[in-house]
């Protein structure tokens, strides 16, 4: 349903959830503005979304907006796997003193797609895990409106970042 939520929530692994049992969770409106999460770390926890070895979800026309970005992150993903997120808003306060947008390790299969990152010193930062590096991310058809970075990739393999538009930055995209 539209609106703003003001909370921090954790999504931690579903049990059932496979390629065919997936967790869509969408806006209504379809338009990622209307339906925003907030949240300000600056009080307490340090994201707006959390995914613990989540796996199998797709977030869709979904707003995430940080209001205080001080070494902060708006969705932090922990081992997660076949994770997308398209047509989603990822929103720093106008403050854009240092954190990132989406941040954490991977174990594979991420899509970043159609999505707009405005206001803060990095858009993504993602690295594999302590075992493994992360394969299969994609990033496509992205905007990137960052002070700084704004795809970091780390211990990674099979990453294909294609069509995305990458404004007012100084550096695009570092993979290492």
């Amino acid at each position: 349903k539209d609106g703003v939520y003001y909370e921090s929530d954790t999504i931690r692994s579903v049990k059932g959830t496979s390629a065919t049992n997936t967790i869509l969770f969408q806006s209504e409106s379809k338009d990622s503005s209307a339906v925003v999460l907030e949240w300000n770390s600056q009080k307490s926890g340090n994201w707006n979304l959390w995914l613990n070895r989540a796996d199998f979800i797709t977030f869709k026309n979904i707003g995430f907006r940080q209001l205080f970005d001080g070494g902060k992150q708006n969705v932090h993903l922990i081992d997660c796997h076949n994770i997308t997120f398209e047509n989603c808003l990822f929103e720093g306060s106008n403050m854009v003193m240092d954190g990132a947008l989406l941040t954490g390790t991977v174990d594979s299969n991420l899509t970043v797609k159609n999505c707009t990152f405005q206001y803060a010193r990095r858009g993504v930062d993602l690295r594999g895990g302590a075992k493994s590096p992360a394969k299969n991310l994609h990033f496509t058809g992205n905007s990137i409106h960052t002070q700084n970075t704004g795809i970091a990739l780390s211990n990674t393999s099979k990453a294909i970042v294609r069509k995305n538009q990458f404004l007012n930055i100084t550096g695009g995209v570092y993979a290492f």
